[in-house]
């Protein structure tokens, strides 16, 4: 018998990410002699619970139907199957189970520094980059891969479901049900415990609903541009900027060999530093707005384009070449006091700090200029900007298939900084039954194969317990060369 299916439509800030699947590795220590069977077994019991709780993963992101109430073209929806309570002897098709064939135990890899090149992205998860709406994308998939000493959980997460902070918080849901588990042994009979998830954190209306007692009463001519361009609408708007990423995007660069491929490097900015970096940065301007990850993504934003300039060598940069760097930052604490902090949908949203590349490079620009342009252009991530943004999305926009936030490409002078540093994997935990650590994450990386494949990227990654930060960057060699050169660089930071 065919489970009947449910509809859920996502919400319109759902729509605002690429339609694409976030591929996330967080590692765990397990204790001595936990067989990997028995590690697994925790975690398919877990995620059971946590699928109970919400049955939505379990399901397939489609366009909405046609004939669906309220429909508008690129609309999407997750059709999932009718909840109903795991059976323990069938195994979770969403959890896959994998033994890495590997040399390095768990321990080898935490001295490395966990490096993002160890491991293929096709051995870590195998599945598409990019989800195919038209016949069904998967919600959610995991595999756990074991290594002597460890777990390294892959999650691929349809992005059009949930942002880095929502996948977070369905982690952290998973994580508590593992140490109710490890702790007391499976309820009798499968029996549902009490539900962990917190209050409203997965009501996909939640949006709307604070956004009608909030919103402004703005009208279209009235509203700050910025509440187009942050959701992905720049271009639409009647005031919208005649600037665009692809202008910028088509001035060329180095030519690269066929085959040739960009490599992530993870480098490390320890609490010291990264406190000079920002107190340098605040002094100079005069501010004591510019953040300490405003201050770091100048730093890697001027020294990425420095180095990519720099092996130019005999060509002359155009005066007119710009730079824009696409920042995706996490809206929730702008939105209202009313959202659930572990809402599990989407609130990302993006910004394009702007200057030509000769401005970039140039001896007299220094990072605490380009980090003040950064924190200019955050402003706009602002409560009254999001109220009118979701009226745009709500009331305005007639075909969803238009939103996009603009992403770079390998040849143009543009590049991606997508800044995780708040997320809060510090507070998961699947506890201490099987892991060590109190089932804390040991680190977080993102799978770099195919961002490498398409886009120039930084990614700063979640802020370390004693206060340092690690970030990645992708580069060709000859360019990562040039940057490992840079004096004012190697003051900051320094690589794993």
């Amino acid at each position: 018998m065919v489970a009947q299916l449910l509809h859920l439509p996502l919400s319109p800030f759902d729509h605002v990410p690429p339609c694409s699947h976030a591929k996330s590795l967080f590692y765990f220590a397990l204790k001595d002699n936990v067989a990997f069977s028995e590690a697994f077994s925790v975690l398919e019991q877990g995620l059971a619970k946590t699928f109970d709780d919400l049955p939505w993963l379990r399901g397939k992101v489609h366009h909405l139907s046609k004939d669906a109430l309220g429909y508008r073209p690129g609309q999407l929806e997750i059709r999932y199957p009718q909840c109903s309570d795991h059976d323990a002897s069938s195994p979770l098709q969403e959890l896959k189970c994998k033994k890495l064939d590997s040399c390095f135990s768990y321990a080898d890899i935490k001295e490395s520094g966990f490096p993002v090149d160890l491991f293929t992205d096709d051995e870590l998860h195998t599945g598409p980059s990019w989800a195919d709406v038209d016949n069904g994308a998967p919600v959610f998939e995991v595999q756990a891969n074991f290594v002597p000493g460890g777990c390294l959980l892959c999650i691929s997460m349809c992005h059009a479901v949930a942002d880095g902070a929502g996948i977070v918080g369905i982690l952290k849901l998973w994580g508590a049900y593992c140490s109710q588990i490890g702790a007391e042994g499976p309820a009798p009979n499968g029996l549902h415990t009490k539900t962990l998830l917190p209050e409203k954190s997965a009501d996909r209306t939640v949006l709307e609903s604070i956004w009608k007692k909030e919103r402004t009463q703005h009208l279209i001519d009235e509203m700050d541009p910025a509440a187009w361009e942050i959701v992905g609408l720049e271009g639409v708007g009647p005031r919208a900027s005649t600037g665009s990423l692809q202008a910028a995007s088509s001035v060329p660069a180095v030519p690269r060999k066929p085959g040739e491929v960009q490599k992530s490097s993870i480098f490390y900015t320890s609490p010291e530093q990264f406190e000079a970096l920002q107190k340098s940065c605040a002094e100079e301007q005069g501010s004591h707005e510019i953040s300490r990850n405003d201050a770091l993504c100048g730093l890697i934003w001027r020294s990425v384009i420095r180095a990519r300039a720099a092996v130019l060598s005999d060509q002359v940069l155009a005066a007119h070449a710009e730079s824009q760097i696409v920042m995706t930052v996490d809206g929730r604490e702008e939105y209202s006091h009313s959202l659930p902090k572990d809402y599990l949908g989407n609130l990302v949203v993006g910004t394009l700090p702007t200057l030509t590349v000769s401005q970039l490079v140039a001896p007299e620009t220094t990072v605490g200029s380009v980090a003040q342009i950064i924190r200019d252009r955050a402003k706009a991530i602002s409560h009254t900007n999001l109220m009118d943004s979701f009226t745009l999305l709500h009331d305005e926009v007639r075909d969803y298939g238009i939103i996009s936030l603009p992403f770079t490409s390998i040849e143009g002078w543009s590049m991606l900084i997508s800044s995780v540093l708040g997320m809060k994997v510090d507070e998961v935990s699947f506890g201490d039954a099987i892991f060590k650590d109190q089932g804390h994450v040991g680190a977080y990386r993102p799978l770099m194969d195919g961002f490498n494949s398409m886009f120039r990227i930084g990614v700063v990654l979640p802020r370390m317990k004693h206060g340092g930060v690690e970030f990645i960057i992708s580069l060709f060699d000859d360019e990562m060369d040039v940057l490992l050169q840079d004096e004012e660089f190697a003051r900051f930071a320094s690589q794993l």
